[in-house]
């Protein structure tokens, strides 16, 4: 009985402190969840008659065989050529010898010689004489009387003076008219490089038939060696 009468008082207190209690939590989402119930619903929203690719069959590439080229087996060995044979070195001789002859054209009827001889001073004094009569081997008579000229030019560095350089008979055989000529003179004129001077003596013919030689040359004037020598050849025959 004492129960039944506090009956409506508990009920009141009850619903009382039942307000006034915290609201119930809000239920938390799970991100996963959510991500795959958004793919869902797009999978969801596709359409179901998507085409799908179509694959066209294409040739396949054919590799082509090579062919390999015979390489030929008789292919001629190159042909190394011989090298010559050294040239022999040319012993020089004394001062005054003659060493080297060339035919040119001359005056009168027959052919000149250019005599080249041997010099011990070449690059300071030298010379290329020319001849001019008589020409090489030139035939005469017994005891005719005849003229040796020479052109003589000047192929060496230093100029020739008139006062220095002589004209002399250096050996052979002894034609010469004047004897006092023999012993030697100054050359006419000064010659430069490259410039010439002309230079002739008077001879005869010697009596015997045969053939006569006799070399003149060009010395300076405190010298008894020439720088530069040249020749005259004749032949005496009889009538």
């Amino acid at each position: 009985m004492r129960l039944a009468k506090f009956w409506p008082g508990w009920l009141f207190f009850f619903f009382l402190f039942g307000g006034c209690s915290p609201a119930a939590s809000q239920p938390v989402l799970d991100p996963q969840a959510m991500v795959a119930t958004i793919a869902a619903a797009t999978v969801a929203a596709l359409p179901t008659n998507t085409p799908q690719p179509t694959w066209t069959a294409s040739a396949s590439a054919t590799l082509a065989r090579a062919t390999a080229t015979p390489i030929s087996t008789n292919t001629p060995a190159p042909t190394i050529p011989m090298l010559s044979s050294p040239t022999p070195l040319m012993i020089l001789p004394g001062p005054g010898t003659l060493v080297a002859g060339t035919i040119l054209p001359g005056s009168g009827s027959g052919l000149g010689t250019n005599l080249i001889f041997w010099t011990d001073v070449p690059n300071v004094y030298n010379c290329n004489p020319i001849t001019v009569d008589p020409d090489y081997a030139q035939i005469y008579t017994p005891r005719y009387d005849f003229k040796a000229r020479w052109r003589v030019f000047n192929s060496g560095t230093a100029r020739w003076k008139a006062d220095d350089i002589v004209f002399y008979f250096v050996g052979g055989d002894k034609m010469h008219n004047d004897l006092n000529r023999a012993d030697g003179e100054f050359i006419p004129i000064g010659v430069y490089k490259g410039d010439k001077v002309l230079l002739q003596i008077g001879m005869t013919s010697p009596k015997e038939p045969g053939q006569y030689s006799a070399t003149w040359g060009l010395r300076r004037n405190k010298s008894d060696t020439p720088f530069c020598t040249f020749s005259v050849t004749i032949r005496v025959e009889k009538k």
